[in-house]
């Protein structure tokens, strides 16, 4: 499952624009450094897959 701290850390990389979303080492680097959450491959794949939902759940859908 994917808490909304997982999430943010996630999207925090994604607009901050540092690395290419699909290279998930540097991914998982950067959140760790940026917002001190640990991050999986398994976890960025399930964000990635499901980043709609996911987006809308935590952080509305009136912000896409």
């Amino acid at each position: 499952m994917i808490t909304k701290e997982k999430f943010l850390a996630y999207e925090n990389v994604r607009q901050s624009g540092l690395t290419n979303m699909f290279d998930i080492s540097e991914v998982i680097n950067l959140a760790e450094m940026d917002s001190d959450v640990t991050l999986t491959k398994e976890e960025c794949l399930e964000i990635m897959k499901d980043y709609c939902a996911l987006h809308e759940k935590y952080i509305g859908e009136g912000e896409k």
